[in-house]
């Protein structure tokens, strides 16, 4: 496989496309398995666009530190897609772990005006109570997969023993142990 075509391995080398990828992300945050999670692609449109595409998932695209401030102060999502091939050069590396240190660090000073992070928050409340009417439940949305992709799914044995083991949610437990 050329190394531009992103593709996410398991250990037993199963494929993953950048959607099939989003749906176990769901799954996921979806079983309370996790809390976040930090993903990305050739230029971090596409994995947002498809997390984004699943119930519960709410996905900021961070391409320098500065994004990862304001993810972390104001729009306060669950998932991150970072530019994985797209503009890193030279100090890719450091920006990715300026990107790190600002994702799981307490924010040291506010940056944004008092009066427009209070205007910013509300209106991310109001994004995430629209989007809850927006999209149905987890179950259901899995439910309407085709069985192919249920299949290529329950076959991450990794994503599924976790959430088996780890999730705090019983349905998406149960959806798993039913599949599985």
């Amino acid at each position: 496989m050329p190394a531009s075509d992103l593709a996410v391995y398991d250990l037993q080398g199963q494929v993953y496309s950048y959607v099939e990828v989003s749906i176990l992300i769901g799954l996921l945050l979806g079983s309370c398995t996790v809390d976040s999670i930090v993903t990305g692609c050739s230029c971090g449109q596409e994995m947002m666009l498809a997390c984004n595409s699943v119930p519960g998932v709410l996905c900021g695209m961070i391409k320098d530190q500065k994004d990862a401030e304001l993810f972390v102060s104001i729009n306060r999502g669950n998932a991150v897609s970072i530019p994985l091939k797209e503009g890193y050069g030279w100090n890719g590396g450091d920006n990715l772990m300026e990107i790190m240190g600002a994702l799981f660090s307490l924010p040291t000073e506010n940056r944004i005006p008092f009066q427009d992070a209070q205007r910013k928050l509300a209106d991310t409340q109001k994004m995430k109570e629209i989007r809850s009417f927006s999209q149905c439940d987890l179950t259901v949305f899995l439910n309407l997969l085709d069985e192919s992709m249920i299949t290529k799914i329950i076959s991450a044995s990794q994503v599924m023993d976790a959430i088996v083991k780890e999730g705090r949610k019983d349905q998406i437990v149960k959806w798993v142990k039913d599949h599985a």
